[in-house]
């Protein structure tokens, strides 16, 4: 295994950065997409199916450029196989090349939508749509099969998973066919079709008059700028890898494949997957509306014209607090300390102390727990003014409180866990890989008693407290109605 430079710990924390951030805004797309019933248009199923492509992107990209340092890779056929689908990042191109099909479709779609409203023969059915999403994956594994037979291991090569061509001319084809697939052929089709829209919509906007005709046309501008947007990022983000990816096999003295230039490229492709949900919500008001509706756990939304969107079923802004974000940083912390802990080589050293104090160790776990533990707390006080005082405006709970009471929890976990991102080390020797090293016992008893109190008797003393007093009340109330409604029951 080779030794993590200050550039590898760079692009790695890149990395990690890239993917985290992938998954949650990509994952909130699906959501918002699957649950309202809103969303559920054509258009915006194509744009799931680009969220699980770039979702796999992220995945895939993990084993090979995150987590490739404290991993302990097999050789022979197990190494071999582990290249194909797992560590020599072939899925990240099958990934990408449905992505490319996908916004293709989209722009298609697009182009009908703008130029020919009203042509049911181009309109997209729910059939069709089926089978373009089962042709962006099939399109994607046929271009990329030949990678699953030329991949392999090779414990002695700078690249851990190198590609073995049988000869160098079918390398140069495959390369150039990836430049068309990933890059000429949909990044041309997708300018053509964009430049007839905007043209057409250009001209629709001179010549039309009535107020309605003018709202049609500004609303297609607006879902097509989205989309245009989307594309040109593809470009901007795809064409440095691809470009390189040739220049390795057509001038390999001058550029090597595997070097920090094209991994660093990958990083853009991974950059590419995760801004997509970000270019929704800042070009498409109703994906901001029903984005904001899903982080509040609305059960739906109704959109008002002028007021934005409102919780239809009364959920109010304390929902929030509870919407797992805590719970998803716990279990995701959880995985590498205890679930995949046993297919590392873990390293020594800076990286070793490195990704035990910040990537890989259960600090993160108790950051969570302590921000989880604080929301609790702070949802039981919410509670306790809406049952005792509901007609108290003082006590609501506003969007400025929200923000407040958020920021604060993730605080509060930081700042108690600080002093384990700087005692906890890598020790190679001891029974525990990654033992907490204090200065002196007493801090380390002093700290074990703050967590305790932290993570335990204030939160639970706090939440017990609230809701004994709520219970009472609800119990006194209740006593309260039977009584009055005895006593004021007219006999037949």
């Amino acid at each position: 295994m080779a030794l993590m430079t200050p550039t590898d710990l760079g692009l790695t924390v890149a990395f990690s950065v890239v993917v985290l951030v992938n998954l949650l805004g990509n994952g909130l797309v699906c959501l918002v997409v699957l649950r309202y019933r809103g969303m559920r248009g054509p258009i915006n199923y194509l744009l799931v199916n680009l969220a699980v492509s770039d979702m796999m992107v992220a995945i895939f990209i993990t084993p090979v450029y995150v987590i490739k340092w404290a991993f302990h890779h097999p050789s022979g056929i197990a190494g071999d196989y582990m290249c194909r689908f797992i560590t020599g990042g072939n899925f990240i191109w099958v990934a990408g090349a449905a992505s490319a099909f996908s916004l293709v479709v989209v722009a298609v779609e697009r182009y009908f939508a703008v130029v020919h409203p009203l042509d049911e023969r181009w309109r997209l059915t729910n059939r069709r749509l089926i089978a373009v999403i089962v042709a962006s994956w099939l399109y994607g594994i046929i271009f990329n099969l030949p990678l699953f037979f030329v991949v392999g291991y090779n414990g002695d090569a700078k690249l851990t998973c190198p590609e073995h061509w049988p000869t160098k001319q079918l390398a140069k084809v495959y390369t150039i066919g990836c430049f068309f697939v990933f890059g000429a052929i949909p990044m041309g089709a997708m300018a053509f079709l964009y430049l007839r829209m905007l043209c057409n919509l250009w001209k629709s906007h001179d010549s039309g008059s009535l107020v309605s005709e003018q709202a049609r046309i500004r609303s297609r501008l607006k879902v097509t700028k989205m989309v245009l947007v989307v594309s040109v990022m593809y470009a901007v983000c795809w064409l440095p890898n691809l470009v390189l990816y040739m220049l390795s096999q057509f001038k390999p003295e001058l550029y090597e494949y595997g070097s920090v230039s094209y991994v660093a490229s990958v990083v853009l492709v991974g950059v590419n997957s995760a801004m997509n949900p970000f270019i929704y919500a800042l070009h498409s008001s109703n994906f901001r509306q029903y984005i904001n509706g899903a982080l509040c756990c609305r059960t739906y939304v109704v959109l008002k014209q002028d007021n934005g969107p409102y919780d239809a079923n009364g959920s109010g802004p304390c929902s929030c607090l509870l919407c797992g974000g805590f719970n998803i940083m716990v279990a995701l912390f959880i995985t590498p300390v205890y679930v995949i802990k046993w297919a590392f080589h873990h390293p020594s050293g800076i990286a070793g102390d490195y990704m035990w104090q910040v990537h890989y160790w259960r600090n993160f776990i108790w950051v969570g727990g302590a921000a989880s533990a604080f929301s609790l707390v702070a949802v039981a006080v919410e509670r306790y003014f809406a049952v005792v005082h509901p007609l108290g405006e003082r006590w609501r709970l506003t969007d400025r409180r929200l923000i407040v009471a958020i920021v604060a929890s993730w605080l509060y976990g930081i700042i108690f866990n600080l002093p384990l991102f700087f005692v906890v080390r890598y020790d190679g020797d001891a029974k525990f890989t990654c033992p907490e090293l204090w200065s002196s016992k007493q801090l380390n008893k002093v700290y074990t008693i703050g967590g305790f109190f932290v993570f335990g008797a204030i939160p639970m003393g706090a939440m017990a407290f609230i809701y004994l007093r709520m219970l009472s009340h609800l119990w006194k109330s209740h006593n309260n109605d039977s009584q009055s409604l005895w006593t004021g029951s007219n006999p037949i």
